[in-house]
């Protein structure tokens, strides 16, 4: 692994927030393209899901969903749980987090695509209780048409189709709408 990769990974880990933010979205970048060093920072990142940081947590998981196309041992296999029990953390930005970035994964791994819809569809119903659920609402939306986008048999548009005709606030229905028009 490089140096400047090995670095950007170091400041992650700082309490400096600029220096984590400017870190984690410098790894984002380069980890929108596959690269030969996942095998690397797996352990890292696989810890990192169940820190007492919420920081630290959300880092690890946008890094392991944006490496899923560099997963080629299926070690996201092995985290799919952890990665799914953020859908439940503590802290509502990592709730949001995890469902705004799922979905990455389950676009490149077929074998774990399945679990991912089926796990967004019930948090679709169960956050109906939660603060701001119209929020989570419209993440799981989007995440669920990025997958259809991708594979329309796995993730049909009437699934979709559903889910906001199965909210009952009409301003909302048409605001997740907007999200399958653009």
């Amino acid at each position: 692994m490089e140096a400047m990769i090995e670095k950007l990974f170091n400041e992650t880990k700082r309490k400096d927030n600029k220096i984590r933010l400017n870190a984690l979205n410098g790894l984002l970048d380069i980890t929108e393209k596959k690269v030969d060093w996942f095998d690397e920072v797996f352990d890292d990142l696989k810890n990192r899901l169940k820190s007492d940081n919420s920081y630290q947590r959300s880092i690890g998981m946008m890094l392991l969903c944006n490496l899923s196309k560099s997963d080629n041992e299926n070690h996201l296999k092995i985290v799919l749980p952890d990665l799914l029990q953020l859908l439940k953390d503590e802290k509502f930005i990592t709730r949001r987090q995890t469902i705004q970035n799922i979905w990455k994964i389950a676009i490149e791994k077929d074998n774990l695509q399945k679990k991912i819809i089926e796990v967004l569809l019930e948090k679709f119903y169960e956050c109906l209780f939660e603060e701001h659920y119209n929020l989570i609402r419209q993440d799981i939306i989007s995440s669920l048409f990025s997958i259809h986008q991708k594979d329309t048999d796995s993730c049909p548009i009437s699934i979709i189709n559903d889910l906001i005709e199965d909210e009952k606030d009409v301003k909302l229905q048409k605001k997740y709408q907007k999200i399958l028009n653009t």
